[in-house]
Parts: C-alpha cells; structure tokens; sequence
C-alpha cells in the first residue's frame, strides 16, 4: 500500500503536486526533531523496571516523560500553526496548518509504540502498526482527487489517531502529568545526546530533498522525492526482516 499510494499520488497530482506533498513531508521530519529524548531514557530503563518489579519508578519516569515531551510539542504545535498563519498562504499556510495538528498526534503515537515496545506488548504494537499501515494507505488513495495535496497529511492524521486509540486500549498506560522530579536534570543529561543523534542522522538521510527543496522548484522536488521512494521501496525488504527478528532478540 506505500508503494501504491506514492504511485496513485505522483499520477493524479502530477510532479508538481507530488512535490508539494514532498515538501510537508520534509517540513514533518525537521520539527519531529524537538525533542528533550526524556521518552527514549523511559524507553530503556522501563524493561528495567519491569523485570525488577518496581512499579514506582516505571510510572514516575513514564508519567515524567509523558509530560515533558507532551508540553514541548504542545508549544512546537502552537508555534509551526502560528507561523503558517502569518508567514504562509495558499496551499502553504493550510498544509503548515495541518502539519501542527498530525505533530501533535504523531508525537503521541510515537509515545505509545515507545512505552508499548519497553513493556514487550509485541503483538498488540505489531496489530497497531498494521492497523496505522493499512489505514494511512487506503486514505491515501481513497483521498486523493478530494484532498489534493493534502492527501498525505490527512491520512497520517487518521492513522495515527487509530494507533493511539488503538494502544491506549490495548496497552493502558494510565498516564498523569507530572513534572517535578529530583531526576529531572539528570534525565535530561541522558535524552539530550538520543536528540542530538537523531538530529545528525535526519539530517543527513533528508540533505539531499532539502537541497532540491532549496534550490529547486516544486516539479524537480517531485520527481527527486518519486524516485527516492522507489528505492526505499527496494531497501525496504531488509528493513522488514529487521522488524520481525527485534522481538525475538529481546
């Protein structure tokens, strides 16, 4: 469905279209950069946690974690939608505008296949993820001719609202906003260097789009991004074999 969605996508909206759609896409993987990395330490130390039964410190650090990340891209939101109010128009400012809605959503799904992950909720984590796939494939084609190019967007949007309902019935977590912490610093000192990684790494896996992005205009960026997808297509079968051997090397 992936390969489909970018196929039908690139066809009906033509290069133009497609590279607009690759613009929110680049524009989606920069802001998923801010972070304070307080849910990547939860995530390693809860299966800690976990096997030595302390129940006290895993909510303390889920809950501390929650509410750290959740207030950061709370703010995150409210700037990108202000921005795209006053320095964008046309399909631009609607397309930020959206963007501020689905990071909202994907900060939160991407929290719960976090804590999903720590607990070893494998198969309720495999059936959510097939749940978000299939979703955000059949929006994206059924979308299309009436969304335009925020076709993409939307059907993020849908499918992360599915995995999260999905997982928070599945996989409880019974969070609480909680923000004061004698750990908090330390916490930090551990998150920001998992930030700082990811930030490296994104960069260069998205240097070569923004720089058409840049340089270039929106017909050249869609016919760059086409063929990029095409490819991760082709790599995407190793990446596949990795996720179903993950579970059974914990």
């Amino acid at each position: 469905l992936t390969a489909m969605q970018s196929f039908i996508l690139a066809k009906i909206l033509g290069p133009e279209g497609f590279g607009e759609v690759s613009l929110f896409s680049l524009i989606l993987v920069y802001v998923n950069l801010t972070g304070f990395g307080f849910d990547s330490v939860a995530a390693r130390e809860i299966p800690g946690y976990v096997t030595s039964r302390k129940k006290e410190d895993l909510n303390h650090i889920k809950n501390l974690s929650f509410s750290v990340e959740m207030t950061l891209r709370v703010a995150i939101c409210v700037i990108v939608a202000m921005v795209g109010l006053f320095f964008f128009t046309g399909t631009l400012r609607t397309g930020i505008l959206l963007i501020s809605i689905v990071l909202l959503f994907d900060r939160l799904s991407g929290f719960y296949q976090l804590m999903a992950n720590a607990l070893k909720e494998f198969p309720a984590l495999a059936r959510a993820s097939m749940l978000q796939g299939l979703l955000i494939g059949v929006f994206s084609i059924l979308l299309v001719k009436f969304a335009g190019v925020y076709t993409r967007l939307i059907a993020n949007l849908c499918g992360q609202a599915a995995m999260v309902y999905y997982l928070s019935v599945k996989v409880p977590l019974d969070l609480r906003f909680e923000l004061r912490s004698k750990r908090f610093w330390k916490i930090l000192s551990m998150g920001l260097p998992f930030v700082a990684l990811n930030i490296v790494f994104y960069l260069w896996q998205a240097s070569d789009r923004t720089l058409v992005a840049k340089f270039m205009d929106f017909r050249m960026l869609g016919v760059y991004s086409f063929a990029v997808s095409c490819i991760q297509l082709l790599l995407s079968f190793t990446g596949d074999v990795n996720t179903v051997l993950q579970p059974f090397m914990y």
